[in-house]
């Protein structure tokens, strides 16, 4: 027991606090007492890393949220609900290629019909030195392999923008039995990035929607 009743000559009764040498109650006794118990399993580094920038993204909060559940694997894909015991294995397969299972990194590339998603995002972006399609579907985890400020602020949205469309398209096919259109999908990502952008971030002159569409990296600074 941490602390335990004990009596005195005089007949009151009073509690120890029996964790330190002075056996008087503190918080911080108390929180290094507790703390293996209460904590979970250590976070890993870049995982740290990429939650700490995802808050720094210019987006809605609801959409900042999705992006930090994303990070640490805390999505409903469909791997997830079938531990949970509410889906069946047979209930398994991508809505997108409807060969493999979904899970999260097969939602985030692995699946061939979401990686052209991906392709083609990373085409619109245009040339950036030393940056592979993997570097682009794992940005937030090397974001600063990118120098330019205002290239990663520009990154940084577009691709939280190309993984929320991603995942509103996947339940709006299983909940509302949308069908999947690539152009509709590209014009989304397109359109909020620019619209989260333009919100908070400085514009670059001359830049309007006809020139993000073009060259997206040169419209904000």
């Amino acid at each position: 027991m941490a602390a335990a009743p004990d009596s005195f000559g005089d007949g009151k009764d009073a509690f120890r606090w029996r964790i330190n040498l002075e056996e008087v109650f503190t918080v911080q006794s108390c929180y290094y007492r507790f703390f293996s118990k209460l904590s979970g399993p250590p976070i890993i580094a870049n995982v740290v890393k990429a939650s700490t920038y995802i808050w720094k993204v210019q987006a809605p909060t609801k959409t900042l949220f999705f992006g930090w559940r994303l990070i640490h694997d805390r999505l409903a894909t469909k791997d997830q609900l079938y531990k949970k015991g509410i889906l069946d294995f047979t209930e398994m397969n991508c809505v997108f290629c409807s060969v493999e299972e979904e899970r999260l990194s097969h939602l985030l590339g692995g699946c061939q019909v979401v990686k052209e998603i991906w392709l083609k995002v990373l085409e619109w972006l245009g040339f950036i030195t030393d940056f592979s399609l993997v570097d682009f579907i794992t940005f937030p985890f090397i974001y600063d392999k990118v120098n330019s400020l205002a290239k990663r602020k520009i990154i940084g949205a577009i691709w939280l923008a190309t993984c929320w469309h991603i995942w509103l398209i996947c339940n709006a096919i299983i909940f509302k039995n949308e069908k999947f259109s690539f152009l509709d999908c590209m014009s989304e990502i397109m359109f909020s990035s620019w619209k989260w952008l333009l919100s908070s971030g400085k514009i670059a002159n001359n830049c309007n929607f006809l020139v993000w569409r073009l060259l997206p990296l040169t419209c904000f600074e």
